[in-house]
This record gives C-alpha cells, structure tokens and sequence, in this order.
C-alpha cells in the first residue's frame, strides 16, 4: 500500500476523523535496519550513507512503508554535554554520565555545541546528507528528540537524577532547563535542514515513568510546555514505552496528540484515562508477538485487537515499542494484512 495512505490514516486518526481501516504506524530503529540488511549497528551509526540506505532497504522489505531520520537512539543529547559514549559487543549506543554533581556544575554548563564533534552534531550532518540525497517519493523528519528529564538523567545518572528529585531539585530544574533551551536550537536546525516547519516532533521521556503523577506536573510538564511552545505548529508526539500508565491522563493533559506506548501498559484502559484525545500507538509486543510469532499468530492478535477496539480508531496498530532485532519481515507484513482485512 502506498505510504501516502497510512500518513492520511495516521492523521484522520489524530484529528478524531471516522475511519474505515484501523490506522497503522511503525517506529522502526538501528536494531531492526540492522538485522533486515546484515550492516552492523556499528557501520549503520558510522555513516550517513550507509544509515540512510539501511533504513531505505528496510522499508522496501516491508513494503516501502516508512521516513528517514537521523538515527542515534537516545545518547545524542548527552554527548553534547560530556557524558562518555559506550558501544557494545552489538554496537548499541549508550552513555556513561558526565559526573556534574553540583547545581553550580549544572548552571556553569555552556550551551551545548550542537555543531560539533558530538552525535548532536552528527545527526544534523546525516540530515544534511539525507536532504540532499534521499529519494523524491520519501520524506524526512526530525529526528526524535530525548526529553529534558531523560537527557538529564543520561548526563547526571538515573538513580542520582532520581535522588536529586527529593535532594536538590533546583539542580535537577537547572539541567533540564539547558537541555530544554539546546533542544529547541537543535530542532530549529533541523526545520531548516528540511526547509520547512516541523509538522509534529516527538519527544522521548521513558524516565518521567519513575515519577509520580504529582512530580510528573511538577517537573515534566512545564518543560514539554516551554519546548513546544517555540513550536507553536507541530503537534505534541511523544515516545514513553515504560510503565507509563500512572501518568496516562497527566500525558492527555500535557497536550500530546500522539502517544506511543509500551504493550506493557493495559492500552484499553489508558485509552479511557487520557479521554479519548489522545492516539495511542503500540498494541502489539515487539517481542512475544512480533518477534517470537508467526505470521499466522501476528494476522491473529492484531484483528483481536481490532475487533476489540470497538471501532475506535485513536488507536494506532504498532509495535508496544520499537521493532526488535530479528524481527521476521513477514511478522511486520502479516500485521499489515490484518489492518487491511479485519472488519472495524
């Protein structure tokens, strides 16, 4: 199916439109370009070239569904501000903390270097080199974007920046007001990279997880509002995979029109706890269900869902996640079929 198709679906879904067909969204990363071509995560993160062709070459497998963006997973923003890269045995990406253990360490941060020789800069490079060489029936998007608390979190350490929470908030409040202040130049870039205004940019905030609802207000929610608020045109999508469902309504609240989520969470009841407003991508388990099923078992569990939903189209068939490695293109395939097949 043409891709045009599911972007109309995606948005009819969003904008509470009655549909005829569920609506169908992947998120897919390094691991799963990775696996589908035989490129090492190592290669894929090296070179603008090779990610750009690896995505490419993974969409074609699924039937050229997809976008390109640049693709550094979760450690671009941390290394713009000292936090040490770390690759393993598979050339996944993460971070060992910067050590700032002080509010006057966090304020005498400069701004970040978002130009320079850190996977900031990097991804803005790869963008350059996908704008000018991708081809003409594909779009490009803004890369995601690690939130605020996240980034913190990365930089600091989890646990410390947990801690901190209850034992120097304003260090923890000044971190995320620099990230939050770099983000929002590096998005900027990136709208001219692509020579127009960001239709949606999601934010990734697994970590606002470990907070509670009150917290969540406290600390989460004005930083969403301050970067979005330089964005006053795109739409709110956020990526929360974690345990998130205790904050479901707090994520309605923040404005967010998009939400995908963990298959760890009860979809049907944070569909109820965010009103309905919100369109909820990620019903199907990358991993018990995409992964480790069959084609037969995924075509299954996706039209239960469907039939489930009551014709309720603000939920997005996806993965509960990103699309893991090893994932058989057929799985992904036959979860198309469904889409297409099942009766709303």
């Amino acid at each position: 199916m043409d891709r045009k198709i599911y972007q109309e679906r995606l948005e009819k879904s969003i904008r509470g439109e009655k549909l005829e067909k569920h609506p169908f969204f992947l998120f897919i990363d390094a691991p799963f370009c990775s696996s589908v071509t035989g490129v090492s995560m190592t290669q894929y993160y090296g070179s603008a070239a090779t990610m750009m062709e690896c995505q490419l070459q993974a969409y074609d497998r699924i039937g050229g569904y997809g976008f390109l963006y640049a693709d550094f997973g979760v450690v671009a923003e941390g290394t713009a501000y000292g936090a040490e890269l770390k690759r393993d045995s598979m050339g996944a990406l993460s971070l060992k903390p910067s050590g700032i253990e002080t509010l006057e360490e966090a304020l005498a941060l400069p701004p970040a270097d978002i130009f320079g020789n850190n996977l900031m800069g990097e991804s803005l490079r790869v963008m350059e080199y996908m704008s000018t060489h991708k081809p003409a029936d594909y779009e490009l998007e803004t890369t995601r974007v690690i939130a605020p608390f996240t980034a913190a979190a990365m930089v600091r350490g989890i646990s410390d920046l947990c801690a901190d929470i209850y034992e120097d908030p304003e260090l923890v409040l000044a971190l995320m007001d620099r990230i939050c202040e770099d983000s929002i130049r590096y998005v900027k870039e990136q709208e001219r990279i692509m020579g127009h205004e960001a239709g949606y940019i999601m934010l990734a905030d697994d970590l606002s997880s470990f907070l509670s609802r009150e917290m969540f207000d406290t600390y989460i929610r004005p930083t969403y509002d301050k970067f979005y608020q330089a964005f006053p045109n795109a739409r709110r999508w956020l990526h929360n995979d974690a345990n998130a469902a205790h904050i479901a309504e707090g994520i309605a609240d923040a404005g967010f029109s998009l939400w995908h989520a963990g298959d760890c969470i009860d979809v049907y009841q944070a569909m109820a706890d965010t009103r309905n407003e919100v369109s909820i991508a990620g019903n199907l388990s990358p991993v018990r269900v995409l992964r480790n099923g069959t084609p037969d078992t995924v075509y299954q569990n996706t039209c239960d869902f469907i039939r489930a939903c009551g014709g309720n189209t603000k939920h997005i068939i996806s993965a509960g996640g990103y699309v893991s490695w090893d994932t058989p293109v057929e799985n992904i395939k036959a979860a198309m079929r469904a889409v297409e097949d099942c009766a709303l």
